[in-house]
């Protein structure tokens, strides 16, 4: 058999690429030459997240479906203490370490930039959480990140490459601007949103979602409201008022059912076939300087609403799309952005300190909050934590566990250990076991 140090590049990267994240961070720390290999060996990671309070941070790396990184960054007496965990929001099953850097930000982004400023590396979605609306306090949170990460740190320059940008629907159209022009590769960057969820307690799941297209400076800034009930009584209303205010781009709205194709057919007018899977009605309404595009697949229903003299610019667009449900579709959408937004909602209850996607304010500049909005999250989490139970009570009779903690015999990921330490020998060690052969001219993992 042959050594990890007699195989070649090529072959060690074949290797590396079948190691979970944390265990081909490690290995930047075996030897120079292993940290070149790996610092030229792709890594996607599907979201990376970073919450911001005034005096703790939350990151969490999503590395699949049901897998997840968290760390929980806070202010202690002699610098910052950090809870790690694994697939658990569990703060009692946390691995506790404490870092003598004393500012939570400055802290978060240090590990992110660490783990992520590589030009191998590419994040799907870098999420950015505030949990205010105050303008200054959101500037002086960006300097914090600003002298770590981005196109101006102290460091040096170390943009990361981000296909998506999602910020909270607290944070500000210039805060949003700065970021996407410092912090990430701009010829990498694809789609700016800045995104709230409106809790309900009709659904438990995404219902609906209500979108604007605006242009901010030289970036176009997608505004994403997301439902939990279908809302059709008052969501023509609001795409009509939506749209009346953006002087270029439109607004969409997606429903997540297919039993919604109703909407479609209440729509009494002809239709046109626009592509082999989507058929279109189109109503113009000239008293407002309004057209709406109904759009209908086997998928479902979603309808674009915008300006008359706005339409001619987006037509080739909509001319090709074959469904405009985005992650509310399961079958057209990246499997993990499906699972993401269908228990995004969740946040209200694994995560509750941490939850300020939650839209509760009518107005996005302001921190007052609705009362009915509070109510309604207090409900939701009350279903969420009933329907827990009963999951938990069919587990046990069933005598298995479906939990997001981990079963006894898996093991956890470097640096997110419930024992001691796993040094790099060992990790050598057990790539090594991995039976790499040459045979034929083909690597054999």
């Amino acid at each position: 058999m042959m050594e990890w140090s007699d195989l070649p590049d090529e072959s060690k990267r074949e290797v590396i690429k079948r190691l979970d994240f944390m265990s081909r961070h490690a290995m930047r720390n075996v030897s120079r030459s292993d940290m070149e290999v790996e610092n030229t060996t792709e890594l996607y990671a599907p979201r990376v997240r970073l919450a911001i309070k005034d005096d703790k941070c939350l990151v969490v790396v999503y590395t699949g479906i049901d897998k997840f990184l968290r760390m929980e960054i806070s202010k202690g007496e002699n610098g910052c203490v950090i809870h790690k965990m694994e697939n658990s929001y569990d703060l009692k099953k946390a691995i506790i370490k404490v870092s003598t850097e004393s500012v939570p930000t400055v802290l978060a982004c240090s590990i992110l930039r660490n783990l992520f400023n590589y030009e191998s590396t590419l994040i799907g979605t870098f999420e950015l959480e505030f949990d205010t609306c105050n303008f200054l306090n959101q500037i002086n949170q960006l300097e914090r990140i600003l002298s770590v990460i981005g196109s101006k740190a102290k460091t040096g320059s170390n943009q990361f490459n981000v296909k998506r940008f999602h910020a909270n629907w607290m944070t500000s159209l210039q805060i949003i601007d700065a970021c996407h022009l410092s912090l990430f590769n701009c010829m990498v960057l694809e789609e700016v949103e800045r995104e709230g969820i409106v809790w309900e307690t009709e659904s438990l799941t995404p219902r609906m979602t209500m979108e604007t297209s605006k242009r901010y400076g030289e970036q176009i800034i997608r505004l994403n409201d997301i439902y939990m009930a279908e809302r059709r009584a008052d969501c023509r209303f609001k795409m009509v008022e939506k749209a009346m205010a953006t002087e270029s781009g439109y607004t969409t709205c997606r429903w997540s059912k297919i039993q919604d194709v109703f909407l479609w057919d209440h729509q009494k007018i002809n239709s046109e076939r626009l592509n082999k899977d989507v058929e279109m009605k189109r109503v113009v309404v000239p008293q407002i300087d309004i057209v709406t595009r109904w759009n209908k697949s086997k998928c479902g229903v979603w309808v674009h609403i915008m300006k008359i003299y706005n339409e001619k610019k987006y037509v080739n667009f909509f001319k090709n799309e074959t469904c405009g449900l985005r992650y509310l579709c399961e079958k057209c959408s990246d499997p993990f952005d499906y699972w993401f937004y269908q228990n995004l909602p969740r946040r209200i209850h694994h995560e509750p300190e941490w939850s300020d996607v939650g839209i509760l304010s009518q107005d996005a500049n302001k921190d007052t909050k609705d009362i009915e909005m509070i109510e309604n999250a207090m409900k939701l989490k009350k279903k969420f934590q009933d329907e827990e139970k009963k999951s938990k009570r069919k587990q046990k009779k069933q005598k298995k566990s479906k939990t997001l903690t981990k079963k006894d015999d898996e093991l956890n990921s470097w640096g997110f250990e419930i024992q001691k330490k796993i040094e790099m020998d060992q990790l050598l060690k057990s790539i090594a076991q991995m039976s790499v052969h040459e045979n034929s001219g083909e690597i054999i993992v």
